[in-house]
Formats: structure tokens, sequence, C-alpha cells
């Protein structure tokens, strides 16, 4: 049986891969510019995966929806590598920011991880 294997392109490295079930996803939040999803000029997708010795992959990607856009249009996409004992939400934040992501779907995202018990 083949393991499914997922690239992942990092804001500041290059990019890597993994095994999709060693790394399960642990929030994930999406969104769109326009009125309709269907007629939307831009996608966007932040999602998180964490591997079971605490390490974690916040990443996303903006690129051009159905509805269209100028010929010269290139999305992005970015992500980061988390040590076990780094601070997911912050590393949310940056990697929306640095993509152009709004931050109304980083906090999606960020409301979406696991509740911390305290």
């Amino acid at each position: 049986m083949t393991e499914l294997k997922l690239k992942i392109n990092l804001t500041a490295g290059r990019p890597f891969s993994i095994v999709e079930a060693d790394w399960p996803e642990i929030a994930e939040a999406d969104g769109f510019a326009g009125e309709h999803e269907c007629q939307a000029s831009e996608v966007w997708r932040l999602c998180v995966r964490q591997h079971a010795d605490g390490r974690a992959i916040v990443y996303g990607d903006r690129d051009r929806g159905n509805g269209g856009m100028p010929i010269s249009y290139h999305g992005s996409t970015g992500g980061v590598l988390l040590s076990a004992a780094a601070d997911i939400a912050a590393a949310i934040t940056d990697v929306a920011a640095g993509i152009g992501i709004p931050d109304s779907c980083a906090c999606e995202c960020i409301a979406a991880l696991p509740a911390e018990e305290i």
C-alpha cells in the first residue's frame, strides 16, 4: 500500500513532503473574495497539522478563484515547521499575514484549534 504524501511549501525554505497519516489535520479555515464562492476572484486556505511528537506545521495558500483574475496574477503559498513548544496561534497569524490571507481567516483557524486544558 502506498502512503499518501503531501508537499508543503515553506515561507523561507525549500518545500518538504510528509506522510499525511503521520501528520493529522488539527485545524483548518478557508475563505474567498466576493459575494458567492462560485464567483470568487480569490480563494484562500490555512491548515495546521500536528505530529504525535508535538511538532506542528502551519501552512496556507492564496490562489485565483473561479471568478477570474488578471493573467499576470500569481497566488502565494507559505508555511512554517514548529517545534513541540512553539506558539501555533502566533504562527497562524504570521503565515496568514505573509501570504495575504485576511485576519478573519486566521482568527477562524485559531478558533478551530483543539482547546487547551488549564
